[in-house]
């Protein structure tokens, strides 16, 4: 049940066009955050079934609008391709501030390392080695 309404923009969550949800996905994050729209907070989203146990990376962050107006952003600014989500996921696990709620089956993540998505341009160049590296490098001297 819904005790007050959920204004517009209270409940933020990024995706892309290789994200596809299951019937019901909205209502399962409006549930899942619903007690915490006062408080910054992540939801707990793995993006793909083939994923192994414990992976913990919120790929697609489904975030309250405090955790964005606290820190200023979703991702810190410098990340370019590789390392924002993993920062945002690590910090808030280390802070007490992700939601971890039973999550209905069907999220896909279209992705070449996930289930034999294209290579294509864009995720050549996103996932180069420059990038690697140069995520790789922020993400350590933020997280030390």
């Amino acid at each position: 049940s819904h005790d007050r309404p959920i204004e517009s923009g209270q409940i933020l969550f990024v995706v892309a066009d290789d994200f596809h949800g299951p019937k019901g996905w909205d209502t399962w994050m409006r549930k899942a955050l619903e007690p915490y729209l006062d408080q910054p907070r992540l939801l707990t989203l793995i993006d793909h079934p083939a994923r192994s146990a414990g992976f913990d990376l919120c790929c697609f962050p489904v975030l309250t609008r405090k955790m964005c107006e606290r820190n200023g952003w979703v991702y810190f600014p410098g990340y370019r391709h590789l390392y924002g989500d993993e920062e945002l996921s690590v910090r808030t696990r280390k802070e007490g501030e992700r939601v971890d709620a039973p999550q209905p089956s069907g999220f896909l993540h279209d992705h070449p390392l996930l289930n034999n998505a294209k290579w294509d341009e864009v995720y050549k160049s996103a996932n180069s080695q420059k990038e690697y590296e140069y995520g790789k490098a922020l993400f350590t001297s933020r997280n030390v």
